[in-house]
């Protein structure tokens, strides 16, 4: 990734139906290890987020080879200790609509949404503005150089059924801005407007309760200056109780 180094991203994330599968509560935690060069490694707690999908047409899809929700979600701020969460102190919300679509071997999802601030980033040296400016441990805090702005994606994956097991796909992500809600400022004018990301992947099902997928992700704009990361792989293991 940026800064000469590798990230180890670990999220849990647990959900539950209600209401006969009408709509779900979820959750979501994350544990950041930063595999740095020339540098100490270091471990962050991510951003942590609750929220719920509602399906509507709940119904009209049990007869139906389609499925279509509405998801929505709010990020809590982390806090001011940056030692041990990432610099992510605001709250922020967001809002997906997915539909999908299967016709034999095919299956066909795409989701359109966003993000957005729903209050202010507060850093260290907000939390110290009644100290004597000699006195504050932090002079240079992330809210002079963070921006936050509203964001608005769009996926889509293409899924073909090699066996009732194994499946393979490939997809595509649309991001505005770049970065997402945090744009840094002092290379506001440098980044492209715009963030593309390709990726290819197999699903694996191993019975009802337990499901694995392994993909590969690339951006598609190769600036070195401005590209979050290299490219990633991604290990997912999903099971129900």
């Amino acid at each position: 990734a940026k800064e000469n180094r590798n990230t180890l991203n670990n999220t849990i994330y647990v959900e539950s139906f209600f209401l006969d599968g009408l709509f779900t509560l979820n959750a979501q935690a994350s544990y950041i290890y930063y595999q740095q060069k020339e540098k100490d490694d270091a471990a962050r707690y991510g951003k942590p987020y609750f929220g719920s999908k509602l399906f509507p047409l709940k119904n009209l899809q049990e007869n139906k080879n389609f499925f279509f929700y509405l998801e929505s979600r709010i990020g809590f701020a982390t806090g001011i200790d940056n030692t041990k969460f990432i610099e992510s102190n605001y709250y922020s919300g967001v809002g997906n609509i997915a539909i999908g679509y299967a016709y034999e071997r095919f299956s066909m999802i795409g989701r359109v949404g966003g993000e957005a601030p729903l209050s202010k980033n507060k850093s260290v040296n907000e939390s110290e503005e009644s100290l004597p400016y000699a006195l504050r441990q932090n002079q240079t805090g992330t809210v002079d150089k963070i921006q936050l702005k509203k964001t608005h994606n769009f996926s889509a994956f293409l899924n073909f059924a090699i066996t009732e097991k194994i499946s393979v796909f490939s997809g595509f992500l649309y991001r505005t801005p770049f970065n997402g809600i945090e744009k840094e400022t002092a290379t506001a004018e440098k980044i492209p407007s715009i963030f593309r990301e390709g990726s290819i992947g197999m699903n694996f099902t191993f019975n009802e309760k337990y499901f694995m997928t392994i993909s590969y992700k690339n951006p598609l704009y190769r600036g070195r200056d401005f590209r979050p990361y290299e490219s990633s792989i991604v290990f997912a293991f999903s099971f129900s109780l």
